[in-house]
């Protein structure tokens, strides 16, 4: 789920990959308080984070919308405006779905004569968080209504948990 891997990484977190001016712009406009290290975070419990999470599905509907400052960022933009913005230079030979990159990568690196392939890690499994703990209903209707479109195209399901 891009939503809850940009958020994990890029917002909850004021770690390396922590994009300021968007947890500033939450902050700010949103009345949140976000943590600032590692120990803030554990002073969080399960229902802090879905609510932290909710608060930036929000944020993120008006940045897709175009109702913010702020650029929309690579890891929770749309995969289809993705496609279709490259797809206007060179059409992609194959998409794959994420629960097929597995043997996917397996079957690309036999084709192209390479020995050992990569093992894949989902993004999922590099998350902080667990989000199987934090999506419930509501954030699994907010999500599919920001990405209506990339569950339509590319045959997306709800994230179960």
């Amino acid at each position: 789920m891009r939503a809850g891997q940009a958020f994990c990484s890029h917002i909850l977190i004021d770690g390396p990959n922590a994009l300021p001016r968007f947890r500033n712009k939450l902050e700010r406009d949103y009345q949140v308080t976000l943590p600032r290290a590692d120990a803030d975070i554990t002073q969080l419990n399960v229902d802090d984070v879905r609510e932290l999470f909710r608060i930036f599905l929000t944020f993120i509907k008006a940045n897709l919308n175009g109702q913010t400052k702020l650029r929309i960022n690579a890891s929770w933009a749309s995969q289809e405006i993705f496609v279709t913005s490259f797809s206007g230079m060179t059409l992609p030979g194959v998409i794959y779905k994420q629960a097929d990159l597995a043997a996917e990568l397996t079957k690309l690196a036999e084709r192209f004569g390479v020995k050992t392939a990569p093992v894949y890690r989902s993004v999922d499994q590099n998350s902080t968080i667990p989000l199987e703990t934090i999506v419930d209903g509501d954030l699994q209707d907010r999500i599919r209504s920001l990405y209506n479109r990339d569950f339509i195209s590319f045959g997306f399901s709800a994230w179960s948990n």
